[in-house]
């Protein structure tokens, strides 16, 4: 009986959508339109009776006689079909005409709901398709959940209800997607996702959040202050370090006094001065670059013992503010840039 409800909903979506091609703006027809609405309700009823079929059976039958992976694709095919309504309703044409066709019928046979409620059906079914049957069909629906999820924030609970029942695997695939948006409002919906996968995968994880964490933003930083803590990793951070000290101090200073540059360009001067301590650790501090858990090499050491005292004063401590001792801060980093890039043509 599922199937059937299935196939139904697929040949009346499947008609429906040759007859919306020919509606426009300027030759739509109110009986083009009506058939339009007819088919789509039809279609909208199969799907939610096959959904609401696969939900009855997975309840009343245990375990070993159940079918999920039925249940998975009646709940799939419902979600991409109100993912194509609602592409459908928000064309600037084509959906104007469909919108004021539900809005003049206000039939409750119609069966189709108003268009603000799509994107949270489309993310709840795709969700349950994916909790009962994460197989590659369905992980198609990742990307346009996370699309949807950016773009409606009214899903966004939804979303948070529903994804812990789905294999966190699942979005491994889209960690640096999800990792880009932390500092938007959809960051706390996907902030759970990615601590999920930080407790079952976290090497997948590990090394493009120390990637992207360093452009986070004050609401990015506080968002993943828990992810951070899952992913410490005293081996996996002393490789990190390792490969870092392999790329030239010179290269590395440099970089570092271009982010302080543009924090003080656009006048942030505590992130310029913790960029800066950040800078004093990694290329210049001795000690650091000389301890058991680091070892970064003679040719690190040597940089540092001859940089270190151009820049900061033998009595330099840092946890001290030092850039505010220096009224034309901006100024006197770009000399250091100069002094660097000058010392390093003379020696080449």
């Amino acid at each position: 009986m599922q199937a059937f409800k299935i196939l139904e909903g697929n040949v009346s979506a499947q008609l429906a959508w040759v007859k919306i091609e020919s509606i426009s703006m300027e030759d739509a027809e109110s009986t083009k339109v009506k058939t339009c609405l007819s088919l789509l309700g039809s279609a909208f009823k199969a799907y939610s009776t096959a959904v609401s079929q696969g939900a009855s059976a997975q309840s009343k039958s245990s375990m070993a006689t159940s079918n999920p992976r039925a249940a998975a694709k009646a709940s799939l095919k419902f979600g991409l079909f109100c993912d194509e309504l609602l592409r459908v309703f928000t064309k600037p044409k084509t959906g104007d005409k469909l919108l004021e066709g539900i809005e003049d019928e206000r039939k409750p046979s119609s069966q189709l709901l108003p268009a603000l409620q799509y994107p949270s059906l489309v993310v709840r079914h795709m969700l349950n398709a994916l909790a009962l049957d994460s197989s590659l069909q369905a992980q198609h629906s990742v990307a346009r959940l996370l699309s949807l999820i950016g773009q409606y924030p009214e899903t966004h609970g939804e979303f948070q209800q529903l994804v812990s029942h789905v294999s966190s695997w699942v979005f491994i695939a889209w960690i640096p997607q999800m990792l880009a948006v932390m500092d938007e409002k959809e960051g706390a919906a996907l902030v759970g996702v990615l601590e999920s996968i930080a407790e079952s995968y976290p090497q997948s994880l590990y090394f493009a959040f120390h990637v992207s964490k360093t452009d986070f933003k004050v609401t990015g930083s506080i968002r993943t202050q828990q992810l951070e803590s899952l992913l410490r990793n005293t081996l996996l951070q002393g490789v990190i370090r390792g490969l870092e000290d392999l790329t030239f101090p010179e290269q590395r200073m440099r970089d570092g006094l271009l982010r302080i540059m543009s924090f003080l360009h656009s006048g942030d001067p505590e992130k310029a001065q913790a960029c800066f301590h950040e800078m004093y650790e990694d290329c210049l501090d001795t000690h650091a670059l000389n301890s058991t858990n680091r070892l970064s090499g003679e040719y690190n050491l040597k940089f540092a013992r001859d940089w270190a005292p151009r820049i900061v004063s033998p009595h330099y401590m840092p946890s001290s503010s030092y850039l505010c001792l220096f009224p034309h801060a901006r100024k006197k980093v770009g000399n250091i840039g100069e002094t660097l890039e000058l010392d390093q043509g003379q020696s080449a």
